[in-house]
């Protein structure tokens, strides 16, 4: 199990663990070294608030975007641990911007937000890259 997804059981915010955290390999960096950082992408602007300020408080470092295109340009100025990404996004949908970042070579775990209960869209978007 991965260091920096760990914490994010702790607090309750991820139910289970991706099954990219067994593997140490993804996340090179050890937390003892720096925060683990969290890039939170989700257009509703008071759930990214409040939920920065609950991962702010369990001492990690947050960035937050609100479209797919401050998602590209966070990820392009950071070096980001783990992605938290909504489905739905006003500029184009979560799943296409996952196929997107997984084909840049972005190889941090992404833990998708959404109230997607279907089998199939669930499916769609691990096949494209998503770990949970």
């Amino acid at each position: 199990m991965s260091a920096y997804i760990r914490p994010l059981v702790r607090t309750g915010l991820v139910r289970s663990l991706p099954h990219c955290c067994s593997d140490p390999t993804i996340i090179p960096t050890p937390m003892a070294q720096r925060r683990t950082h969290v890039l939170l992408v989700d257009d509703d602007v008071l759930l990214c608030r409040g939920l920065s300020r609950t991962l702010a408080l369990h001492e990690f470092e947050v960035s937050t975007a609100n479209t797919a295109a401050e998602a590209l340009s966070c990820i392009g100025s950071n070096s980001v641990d783990i992605i938290l990404l909504d489905w739905i996004l006003p500029d184009r949908d979560g799943v296409t911007l996952l196929q997107d970042l997984r084909e840049r070579g972005v190889v941090a775990p992404v833990i998708m937000l959404s109230g997607e209960c279907s089998v199939q869209g669930r499916v769609r978007a691990l096949n494209r890259g998503a770990d949970d």
